[in-house]
């Protein structure tokens, strides 16, 4: 009929809940499309404690946890649905300490201002339709050229991706609002918490982007005057991308399986060099790049993302 899940494995990492005040565990239910119904009270699992073999060399949530010591909240699937929620715990007859303790969460969603044609904004898109987050993110379209597009996007530099908060705040770019989303989700992240992994995905993720500054530049300098263009800075930028894309596909070759938010700048470097740039022939030297990138489009992410015509 379904499953219980706790955090990401069933269990928890050494540690867990020993910061002041302790941490709740979380029991996560997915009915598999099946209805059901929990009393409340009712027992539904126990924890079970039991001794490390050796002692660890760290315990979790030492450098930091979105899990560690966190307050009773909505998931993001039922934030859409909180009225709902909160009064099916009057309904099911909870106690009046639990649906207080209810009472005060505001059902808010975040909003996405992005354009459909921006890959900075299709790599945040990607993500959230990744992690499950559709009804957590409004998406708005936005044109950040327009007249205080500024203002209305909360970036002072009118670009866009913009992530505005459910108390206000906005944060940008691309970079910043995917490792907030990250950590928002539940589930494997895209992007490793620590270590060597987090530096090879930031590593990455820099790259992709930066194929992606180089290939903007390319654009709009073609949209000048023919008479003022620089052949300098284009011969440049081309340069950049052929190097780019070169890397690119050494480190799928090397991993070809891997998928965190690397790959996922990885794939929408290329794909908006297909979109604007088509001259340039990406595909041609990197056969089996291709066959990668054609893999990642065929995601419902990327497919659900791709640029208008």
């Amino acid at each position: 009929m379904g499953e219980f899940r706790a955090h990401y494995a069933g269990f928890f990492d050494p540690g867990f809940g020993t910061n002041s005040g302790g941490s709740r565990a979380v029991l996560e239910v997915r009915s598999r499309d099946v209805p059901f119904i929990l009393e409340h009270g009712q027992p539904v699992a126990k924890l079970v404690y039991e001794s490390m073999a050796s002692k660890p060399k760290g315990l979790y949530g030492g450098k930091g946890s979105n899990y560690q010591g966190q307050g009773l909240k909505l998931s993001n699937g039922l934030q859409a649905q909180g009225s709902l929620w909160r009064q099916g715990l009057q309904l099911s007859g909870a106690g009046p300490e639990i649906v207080e303790a209810f009472q005060d969460l505001k059902v808010h969603v975040m909003k996405l201002y992005y354009s459909a044609t921006s890959p900075y904004a299709r790599k945040v898109r990607v993500l959230i339709i990744e992690h499950g987050l559709q009804e957590a993110v409004e998406l708005v379209r936005a044109d950040p050229m327009a007249e205080n597009a500024a203002s209305k996007i909360g970036n002072p530099l009118s670009k866009v991706p913009a992530l505005e908060l459910d108390d206000g705040a906005h944060l940008f770019d691309s970079p910043v609002i995917c490792e907030y989303l990250d950590h928002q989700a539940a589930g494997e992240p895209l992007l490793a918490r620590e270590g060597a992994a987090r530096w090879a995905v930031l590593t990455a993720q820099a790259l992709g982007d930066g194929i992606l500054d180089a290939a903007l530049s390319l654009v709009m300098e073609s949209r000048r005057p023919e008479t003022e263009r620089s052949a300098y800075w284009q011969d440049r930028w081309t340069a950049a991308i052929h190097r780019g894309v070169d890397q690119i596909a050494e480190d799928v070759a090397s991993d070809r399986e891997a998928f965190d938010l690397g790959r996922i700048a990885y794939a929408c470097a290329l794909g908006y060099l297909d979109f604007r740039l088509p001259d340039l022939d990406w595909r041609g030297p990197h056969p089996n790049l291709l066959a990668w990138f054609e893999d990642m489009s065929a995601r419902e992410s990327f497919a659900l993302t791709t640029p208008p015509e």
